[in-house]
């Protein structure tokens, strides 16, 4: 069967997670085709789209490939966009061409009167139609959401099967009783994208050391892994715990989960061995958007010792062929009347002790944002 994932705004990123869990789930898959935003796979077995959509942080909406065309017209569309005796809702959503999207849709609807079908044609001021507009307009359970991809010389037609969780998304993020936006706040999301990555074994454990208000910690358990989590602030702790007990009482888990005060530096022990760990330490101060190299270059020796430190017990703790994935800061500088804008990164490789390997690096960044987070995965040699 032929399915397409409509991706994020990182795009790689949103693939690499793709391929991680679907060879977690052990489902055999062939990669067809690949668009700016969109990625169309093939599979022996059936999905569980529903579940799987749940399950990507970096995924909007996932559907099954239901023609192939030389050129679009109303005439072939009408033909797939399922029938009923009640009213009938569809929509366009267009990826990677122009097309007239208006005109298009008032012909399908045209030809679908024709046939004494009740049918109301849904749009948008923006194209791609948002997972909202889908899922609010009852595109996925009375009608169809058409998706029409540029592929080479032809035209790939898709019906959406599911969008991704938006609300859920959203209560996890900004439903939660402590968030802590001072001190930064990592994205559900990417959160999620990054446990994906690190592959964990079914009902493992992930540990955070860095866990702040507990936001890994709170996906992972939304994925169904037991988690630990640490961090040097009383009040991290504080806020961690709440958000996740405020989590159990919303939510049926399966899962354990502790969260404890340690600064990581000074840490000897764990007390037991993990298989996985993801985490965004310390990123450094909160810019203001005019520092001057001096300063980041400073900022950045600080944390180098932090990452060293943090990788040498990372080493320690893991199992072995344990995995690590964790974010480290690359600085964007301001443009001045003398320099242009400038990147300044920190090579994670070239501080990794001996029994830790490279294994890829993702960057997510955010529109306006002086920071670009650097996503590692390394694993125990």
């Amino acid at each position: 069967m032929k399915y397409f994932f409509i991706l994020g705004r990182h795009a790689e990123l949103s693939i690499s997670e793709i391929e991680a869990r679907l060879n977690q789930q052990k489902t055999a898959f062939e990669l067809l085709q690949k668009g700016l935003d969109f990625l169309i796979l093939e599979t022996k077995i059936e999905l569980d789209t529903d579940d799987l959509i749940k399950k990507l942080g970096g995924t909007i909406k996932i559907g099954q490939i239901v023609a192939e065309l030389p050129k679009i017209s109303a005439e072939k569309l009408v033909d797939l966009i399922p029938t009923s005796d009640k009213k009938i809702y569809f929509g366009f959503s267009l990826h990677g061409f122009q097309f007239n999207l208006t005109k298009l849709g008032l012909e399908t609807k045209k030809l679908m009167k024709e046939n004494d079908l009740k049918v109301r044609f849904v749009t948008s001021q923006e194209n791609p139609l948002s997972s909202v507009i889908v899922q609010k307009n009852h595109l996925l359970d009375g009608g169809a959401e058409l998706v029409l991809m540029k592929t080479g010389t032809t035209y790939t037609i898709g019906r959406t099967l599911c969008v991704q969780p938006f609300e859920l998304l959203s209560k996890l993020d900004y439903g939660r009783p402590a968030r802590d936006s001072f001190s930064g706040m990592l994205p559900p999301k990417l959160a999620q994208i990054m446990i994906n990555l690190s592959d964990p074994a079914p009902k493992g454990l992930i540990y955070d050391p860095f866990c702040g208000s507990g936001t890994i910690l709170q996906q992972g358990l939304v994925l169904g892994y037991n988690v630990m989590g640490s961090d040097i602030s009383p009040k991290a702790v504080q806020d961690s715990k709440e958000n996740l007990n405020w989590l159990a009482s919303e939510i049926s888990l399966k899962s354990k989960y502790s969260v404890f005060q340690s600064d990581i530096t000074r840490q000897a022990q764990l007390g037991m061995a993990v298989d996985t760990i993801v985490t965004e330490p310390y990123l450094g101060p909160a810019l203001r958007g005019h520092e001057k190299k001096d300063e980041i270059d400073k900022n950045i020796q600080n944390l180098i010792r932090l990452y060293k430190t943090s990788l040498q017990k990372f080493a320690e703790w893991l199992k072995p062929s344990g995995v690590v994935v964790m974010i480290v800061p690359k600085f964007l500088l301001d443009a001045t009347p003398h320099t242009n804008e400038q990147l300044i990164s920190i090579n994670l490789i070239n501080l990794l002790p001996p029994r830790l390997k490279f294994v890829s690096k993702w960057e997510y960044a955010r529109e306006g944002q002086h920071v670009i987070r650097e996503i590692y995965k390394l694993q125990k040699i």
